[in-house]
C-alpha cells in the first residue's frame, strides 16, 4: 500500500544540515534533495502488513509474530532486477503505536481526548467486524472449493 502524501508542498530539504555546509555541501544538498523528492514522487514510501506471509515476512526475514506489525519501506535503495527500489524498512505494531502515542499526552486528558478515544474505539470494531466478516467469507470460499474437488 503507498501511503497518501499530505503535505505534497513539503519537499525534501536539506537547508542547515551540517553535511550541507559551504558552496560544494550546500550544492550536493540541492541535487541529493532532488533526486530523493523525484523518487518519492515516482515510487513513494509503501506499506505492509508482514503477517499475511506464511513462511516468512515478506522480505526473507522470519515470520512476525505480533499479526499487528506494520512495515514501512522508503524506497531510498538498490533498484532491482524487477524495477522496485529496495530501501530502509521500519517496524511497528499498531498496539507499539496506539500506546505511544496515548502515553505522549502524559496523563493530561480532556473531554475532546475521551471523545476522540471512543472514536478510535468505534472504529477499531469496526475494522474487527469487517475482519470477521472476511475471514467468514474465505473459509465459506474454502469449504466451497473443497466440496467442488
Amino acid at each position: 500500500m503507498d501511503p497518501k502524501r499530505i503535505h505534497p508542498e513539503e519537499k525534501v530539504d536539506f537547508t542547515g544540515w551540517e553535511f550541507a555546509d559551504g558552496k560544494f555541501g550546500e550544492l550536493a544538498a540541492e541535487e541529493v534533495a532532488k533526486a530523493i523528492e523525484e523518487q518519492l514522487v515516482d515510487d513513494p514510501p509503501w506499506i505492509s502488513l508482514p503477517t499475511i506471509w506464511t513462511d516468512d515476512d515478506g522480505n526473507g526475514g522470519p515470520p512476525v509474530t505480533d499479526p499487528l506489525t506494520i512495515y514501512i519501506t522508503l524506497p531510498l535503495g538498490k533498484m532491482s532486477n524487477h524495477g522496485d527500489a529496495g530501501g530502509p524498512m521500519f517496524s511497528f505494531t499498531l498496539r507499539e503505536f496506539l500506546e505511544q502515542s496515548l502515553e505522549e499526552v502524559n496523563g493530561n486528558w480532556s473531554n475532546d481526548d475521551a471523545a476522540l478515544l471512543l472514536r478510535v474505539e468505534n472504529d477499531l470494531r469496526s475494522l474487527a467486524d469487517w475482519l470477521r466478516d472476511k475471514r467468514t467469507e474465505i473459509e465459506k470460499t474454502m469449504r466451497d472449493e473443497t466440496v467442488v474437488r
